[in-house]
C-alpha cells in the first residue's frame, strides 16, 4: 500500500466517522470522480477500514492511539517497499479504528464507494442493490455505497438523473446533490442539478418526496404525484412550480408543445438539449407553437422553428439567436 498522498490520515478519519465539513465531502465527491489516483487511495482507507474490529474500548484511551497512528503514518516506514508499507499501516490504522469505532464511525456501507458516469449523448442505465432503477443523463455522474446500510440508502448525484425507487419500510432513500437534499419511501422522481443558476429541480411523477435546501430539517417542501420545485442559488430558497410536461424528454426523447409560447419552448429546449437558444426581438418569444417531436435532433427542431415562424439563426458566443427575416 502506497502513502496516501491525496487523503491524509485525519481527512480519512473524518470522513469515515461523518464528521467531515459540507466542504470535505464536496471536493471529496468531486475528487472520487475525476481523480483515479485519489479513488486508489480512498480504497486503501476503505479496505483499512473493513479490517478494523469492533471491540469496545474506553474513550480515554482513543487519544494515545490516534498520536500512536500519526507517529507510525508519518514517519521513514513509508520509505520501505509497498508490502512492508501496507502491513505497517493496516496494523496501525486498525488499532486506531477498533478503538474509535464504537464511539464515532458510521457503518463503511454507507460510504460512497461505487461511481457510474453517463458520457456524450448516452443515457446510463443503473440498477442499485436494493432494485432501485436510475436513469442517468448524459454527462451525469452518480455515486453510490456498493452495498446500503440498515438505516438508510443514500446515493450522490451530479447532474440529472430519474429515479424509480423500490419502498422499503424503515429505511428511506436519498438523493444527495451539491445544493438539494431528497428524501423519499417509495416513488418516481426526476432530479436535476446542472452548475447553472437556474439548473436544480426536482419533478414527482409518483409518490411523494421531500426535498430539503440543505441537511434534513432545513427549509423542505413535500411534493407529490404531478408537482415539482426550483431550487434559486442567488436567494438559496425552494419554490414550487408547475410541472413542464416536457420534463421528461430527454429521457423519452418526446416533446409535446400545445400552442406554447416560444419563450417556453426556448426553455424546454434547453433543458432538454443543453443547448442555449433564444431570440433577438420581444414579438418572437410570444408566438406560439403546436405540435410533437420525437426522438429529434436539437438543429431539426431549431430548423422546424424558423420555417414555422419565418426566422432564421445564427450562433452568438455559443448561442442560438432567432430573428426575423
Amino acid at each position: 500500500m502506497k502513502q496516501t498522498t491525496g487523503i491524509d490520515a485525519a481527512l480519512a478519519a473524518r470522513l469515515l466517522a461523518g464528521e467531515a465539513s459540507e466542504s470535505e465531502k464536496e471536493r471529496h465527491r468531486i475528487s472520487l470522480a475525476v481523480d483515479a489516483d485519489y479513488r486508489s487511495d480512498w480504497a486503501q482507507w476503505l479496505w483499512v477500514w473493513d479490517a478494523a474490529g469492533t471491540e469496545e474500548v474506553d474513550r480515554r484511551d482513543c487519544d494515545v492511539a490516534w498520536t500512536r497512528l500519526q507517529r507510525k503514518i508519518h514517519s521513514p516506514l513509508f520509505l520501505l517497499k509497498e508490502r512492508t508499507l501496507a502491513l505497517s499501516l493496516a496494523a496501525a490504522a486498525v488499532l486506531l479504528l477498533a478503538l474509535l469505532l464504537p464511539l464515532l464511525w458510521t457503518p463503511a456501507a454507507n460510504q460512497p464507494e461505487l461511481l457510474v458516469t453517463a458520457g456524450g449523448e448516452d443515457i446510463q442505465e443503473v440498477v442499485l442493490e436494493d432494485g432501485t432503477r436510475v436513469s442517468l443523463n448524459a454527462n451525469s455522474r452518480l455515486s453510490f455505497p456498493e452495498e446500503f446500510g440498515p438505516h438508510e440508502r443514500r446515493v450522490y448525484l451530479h447532474g440529472e438523473a430519474w429515479f424509480e425507487v423500490e419502498a422499503q419500510g424503515g429505511r428511506p432513500f436519498y438523493v444527495e446533490t451539491e445544493d438539494l437534499l431528497v428524501k423519499v419511501v417509495g416513488t418516481a422522481f426526476n432530479v436535476r442539478s446542472w452548475p447553472e443558476p437556474t439548473g436544480v429541480s426536482v419533478e414527482v411523477g409518483s409518490g411523494r418526496v421531500e426535498v430539503h435546501s440543505g441537511l434534513e430539517g432545513s427549509e423542505h417542501i413535500l411534493l407529490q404525484k404531478g408537482e415539482g420545485l426550483v431550487f434559486h442559488r442567488s436567494t438559496k430558497r425552494l419554490e414550487q412550480v408547475a410541472l413542464n410536461r416536457n420534463y421528461l424528454a430527454w429521457k423519452t426523447g418526446q416533446l409535446i408543445f400545445e400552442d406554447t409560447p416560444l419563450s417556453e419552448v426556448f426553455q424546454t429546449l434547453e433543458r432538454t438539449y443543453r443547448r442555449p437558444i433564444t431570440a433577438d426581438h420581444p414579438t418572437i418569444f410570444e408566438e406560439k407553437l403546436g405540435g410533437s417531436f420525437s426522438h429529434q435532433s436539437f438543429e431539426h427542431v431549431v430548423e422546424v422553428l424558423c420555417t414555422t415562424f419565418q426566422l432564421e439563426q445564427h450562433t452568438v458566443n455559443g448561442v442560438v439567436v432567432l430573428s426575423r427575416k
